[in-house]
C-alpha cells in the first residue's frame, strides 16, 4: 500500500478540480436542451442501439430495413422511458420544508389515531374506574376465585 504525502494529495486534488472545472465550463457553454438531447442519445446508444456490426453486415435490404425499424421503435421507447423516469425521480424526492411537512403530517395522523386508544385512558382513569365498578357490582371476588386461592391484597399495605 502506497502512502501519499500531503503535497501529492494536494496536487491530485488540484488536478481533479481542474478537470471538473473544465467539464463544467464545457457544459455551461451548451444549452440545457442540447445537454439533455446529448445525454438521451448517449443513453439510447449505450442501452438500445442496434450494433454497428449488424448495419455493416451483409444483410438483405429487407433485413436492414427491419433492423432500422427496430432501432427507431427502441429509440421512441427510450424517449418515453427517459421522460417517465425523470418525472418519477422529480416527484418522489422530498427535500427541505416539504420533507418536514410530510413527516409532521404522518406523526400528526398517528397521534390522532392513538390518542383515544392509549393517551386518553392514561390521563383520565376515573371514567374507566366508574365503568369497572358498574360492571363488577354483583360479583363477589371470593366466590369466583379459582382453587380456593386468597384474593389478591397488597403485601405492602399497612395493617
Amino acid at each position: 500500500m502506497v502512502i501519499e504525502t500531503a503535497t501529492q494529495r494536494k496536487r491530485r486534488l488540484q488536478r481533479k478540480r481542474k478537470i471538473w472545472s473544465e467539464k463544467l465550463l464545457e457544459e455551461s457553454s451548451e444549452s440545457k436542451a442540447l445537454r439533455l438531447e446529448r445525454r438521451r442519445k448517449e443513453f439510447v446508444e449505450k442501452n438500445y442501439a442496434v450494433p454497428r456490426s449488424i448495419a455493416r453486415a451483409n444483410l438483405s435490404q429487407e433485413q436492414y430495413q427491419m433492423a432500422l425499424q427496430r432501432r427507431s421503435s427502441i429509440n421512441a421507447f427510450a424517449d418515453k422511458t427517459c421522460h417517465a423516469n425523470q418525472y418519477l425521480r422529480m416527484t418522489t424526492i422530498l427535500k427541505g420544508w416539504k420533507y418536514v411537512k410530510f413527516v409532521g403530517a404522518f406523526v400528526g395522523v398517528l397521534g390522532l389515531a392513538l390518542y383515544p386508544i392509549i393517551i386518553s385512558p392514561m390521563l383520565n382513569p376515573e371514567e374507566y374506574k366508574k365503568m369497572q365498578k358498574l360492571n363488577r357490582a354483583g360479583i363477589k371476588q371470593e366466590d369466583i376465585q379459582p382453587g380456593n386461592m386468597k384474593v389478591w391484597s397488597d403485601p405492602f399495605e399497612r395493617k
